[in-house]
């Protein structure tokens, strides 16, 4: 495809908080991917521990780490929005701190992305606490459809931020960004993203190891009132997400029927 660029680079955007036991397999997972073209922007949100410590030491080898500082604890949502504006990368890729990725799995979403001139480039995912929850996709796809983009991604079901290499200028065009509804935060702005989506391709061998370990950017403590205000943020993601599905017209898949699909078709 002519005026393609695979080596386009790649801004990822990588909330820190409190995760030493994780964040050095976690860049150096990144730095040594096959595809060199990177922008590692870590967005320290306060973090308590030696968290900082050990991306300010890994920054100092690797000139490929920027490193962006909030002055006060603002949680996940907003440590991702900081990082897309500190962004200079064609694309950007939302990365838990904790969490691991295939070998190639940049080389393989840029090179699907740019011969397929998607806005979207999708992943596999391996979810390791809770394998049903995993997505494969079964081949390589490009989707235009707006009905079988929200389908085939999963993105009602499963609508995790870091599965997707997303073109900048798109992401910027339409304004999105992060609510604070923690902990489902990434639903009222994947959802959207992935309807206006000029292209989303599928790629099934780029693989995004999900982890899953509690709390590495929200506060541990357990507390009753944010306990209730999670409650009431899920509630909310839930109602934005489907009420812009029902505006454009978008039928949400049943959940019986995506079980069925997924498992035994």
């Amino acid at each position: 495809m002519s005026g393609t660029n695979e080596d386009a680079k790649i801004s990822i955007i990588i909330p820190i908080y409190n995760v030493e036991k994780y964040v050095k397999t976690t860049l150096d997972n990144v730095r040594f991917q096959t595809y060199k073209n990177l922008e590692i922007v870590c967005v320290l949100d306060c973090p308590t521990d030696t968290s900082a410590h050990i991306v300010e030491e890994i920054a100092k080898e690797d000139n490929r780490i920027k490193i962006v500082k909030h002055e006060q604890n603002l949680g996940l949502p907003a440590a991702r929005n900081s990082g897309v504006e500190q962004a200079t990368g064609e694309y950007i890729h939302f990365m838990d701190s904790d969490d691991l990725l295939s070998p190639d799995f940049y080389e393989t979403l840029i090179y699907a992305a740019e011969n397929a001139g998607a806005d979207v480039a999708a992943c596999s995912v391996l979810y390791e606490k809770k394998p049903r929850k995993s997505i494969w996709f079964k081949k390589h796809e490009i989707l235009t459809d707006p009905t079988k983009k929200i389908t085939k991604t999963e993105v009602a079901m499963r609508g995790w931020a870091w599965r997707y290499l997303i073109r900048k200028s798109f992401w910027i065009e339409h304004n999105f960004s992060f609510s604070e509804l923690v902990p489902m935060e990434d639903m009222p702005v994947m959802v959207p993203m992935i309807y206006f989506a000029n292209k989303v391709v599928l790629c099934p061998t780029a693989v995004y190891f999900y982890k899953n370990r509690e709390n590495s950017i929200l506060n541990a403590k357990i507390d009753p009132a944010r306990e209730k205000q999670r409650s009431a943020n899920r509630h909310k993601a839930r109602k934005l997400f489907k009420d812009f599905l029902h505006e454009h017209g978008v039928k949400r898949e049943n959940k019986l029927l995506y079980y069925i699909r997924k498992y035994f078709s």
